[in-house]
């Protein structure tokens, strides 16, 4: 479970305490996917740039970068 995933998770259980676990599931499932729709959305933004370039976290993580930049 990554971060979104998580934070949806457990904020969905502290609105409610009695949440289907097939409502958290769906859940973490869409947050999931959005996730992985954005990063693909990125990475082919970041392919498409001229110029080299990366992207990073918060800590300094690489994320995303274009064969320019290698």
């Amino acid at each position: 479970m990554g971060i979104v995933s998580a934070r949806i998770f457990l904020s969905a259980i502290a609105e409610k305490k009695d949440v289907a676990l097939a409502e958290l599931v769906e859940l973490v499932e869409e947050a999931s996917q959005t996730f992985h729709f954005n990063h693909e959305v990125l990475q082919s933004s970041v392919e498409h740039i001229q110029q080299g370039i990366c992207v990073v976290d918060v800590n300094l993580s690489l994320l995303a970068w274009n064969q320019r930049y290698i």
